[in-house]
């Protein structure tokens, strides 16, 4: 049976008319954040290692630790979430994040850069999940996944601005641009901080809902929940194979096994940035009332054909490998434009308002496990010079991803999957 589309008015201005109230200005919070981040994304082992004269052992041990440290705080911002509200707790982070990123200006020894690490990471946790919590709780539930994408598209644009803006002002020789950098990155999260000071009144705690022995419901309904569960494997493999090993392993399989020059390399991941901000209102209008579990089993199929491309390119010369790679990101980035809106909108809409910044940190917790994962699996190939068997195996994974999301359709209610957008539907999300 073809699933097709069931809401109307699925045009660029439906999709703008999200931009108002306080969702403009949680919009504006992440265009702005996004810009500072885009600054520093890139250049942090760099700072440390060909500025600080860190090692660069040490200064990945950092990023271990980091990924540590997300791994156990984020379920209890989950809970936090629920009990003060995801604006309580973005404040506090935005305020964390703003010294910790301030302080990098300030390294000078592995101390100095674990201590801000730790902090960062500590603030970093309570980012993603309660602005995903809050933008689910300003919008209704029928146009939450256009909200998401916007948010993303929002996000991919800011990132692309910053990298743009941080290439005609960094100098290795010149320890004082990084400084600024840092400084200036700082400042949009002191700018997140000042936005939802102008948020009173919304984003406030979950309601309370009692259990059936009277106590207030925890985790306990989120691990018992089979569907999130089964999810967040598929997700989880899914971004271990694509998002992650994107970020980890890309440059690096680019430059030693295809030969292509470092500066290039900028271009190709330019075009991504490109690529999401001009498909992604387009991909929006495509996939409204479509099956979400089949939309991510799409998505697996481009990550899968992204890397046949990105293989592909080890064959002829530089420029024809490097028109591959950044066709390769062109896939990779239609993958993200169905990922960004479908994957919260699916755990938003299994969640019960009282828990939802619970599922929201479950969900957020994936990006920390896959940042762990992905380093581990690209590092055990790429040091032994085996970047092919590396990409043949993310083909395999992201094939296997796919699958388990089709076989995912037949558990999920037909709201939950997006093929319906009924405010009356069961909020667990299950078939009986």
């Amino acid at each position: 049976m073809t699933d097709t589309p069931t809401s109307s008015g699925t045009g660029l201005s439906e999709t703008l008319s999200l931009i108002h109230g306080p969702v403009r200005r949680l919009f504006a919070a992440t265009l702005i954040n996004s810009i500072g981040t885009g600054l520093t994304l890139t250049l942090f082992v760099v700072y440390l290692t060909q500025v600080r004269n860190i090692p660069i052992s040490q200064a990945t041990l950092l990023l271990s630790w980091m990924a540590i440290v997300g791994l156990l705080v984020t379920p209890l911002v989950g809970t936090l979430t629920d009990r003060f509200g995801p604006r309580s707790i973005l404040m506090w982070c935005s305020l964390g994040m703003a010294a910790a990123v301030a302080s990098y200006a300030h390294v000078r020894t592995v101390r100095d850069a674990f201590l801000a690490c730790t902090i960062a990471a500590l603030a970093g946790s309570g980012l993603w999940g309660p602005n995903n919590t809050m933008l689910a709780q300003l919008i209704t539930p029928e146009r939450m996944q256009r909200a998401f994408g916007l948010n993303f598209m929002l996000l991919n644009f800011g990132i692309g601005v910053g990298g743009l803006v941080s290439t005609t002002i960094v100098n290795i020789s010149h320890p004082s641009s990084f400084e600024m950098l840092y400084r200036i990155d700082a400042l949009s999260f002191l700018g997140i901080f000042a936005i939802q000071l102008t948020l009173r009144g919304h984003g406030g705690p979950s309601p309370a809902a009692e259990g059936d022995d009277g106590a207030r419901r925890g985790w306990d309904v989120v691990l018992k929940d089979r569907v999130l569960l089964r999810f967040c494997v598929s997700a989880l493999l899914l971004m271990v194979c694509g998002y992650g090993s994107i970020d980890v392993g890309l440059s690096y399989f680019a430059v030693t096994e295809v030969g292509l020059s470092v500066n290039r390399m900028g271009i190709v991941l330019f075009v991504n940035t490109a690529a999401i901000v001009l498909a992604q209102l387009t991909v929006l209008r495509r996939i409204d009332g479509r099956s979400r579990t089949r939309l991510l089993a799409a998505v697996g199929v481009l990550w899968a054909l992204s890397w046949v491309t990105n293989g592909v390119a080890v064959l002829p010369g530089q420029t024809l490998a490097l028109v591959l790679l950044c066709l390769g990101q062109v896939l990779f980035a239609i993958g993200e434009t169905v990922w960004a809106p479908v994957a919260p909108a699916i755990v938003n809409d299994l969640a019960a308002d009282d828990v939802r910044g619970r599922y929201n940190a479950a969900s957020s917790l994936l990006w920390t496990l896959a940042g762990t994962i992905s380093p581990m699996v690209a590092g055990l190939f790429l040091q032994r010079g085996a970047g092919l068997t590396w990409v043949g195996t993310l083909i395999i994974g992201c094939c296997v991803a796919a699958v388990a999301f089709l076989m995912l359709h037949r558990r999920v209610s037909a709201h939950v999957d997006g093929r319906v957008l009924s405010e009356t539907s069961s909020k667990t999300g299950r078939v009986a």
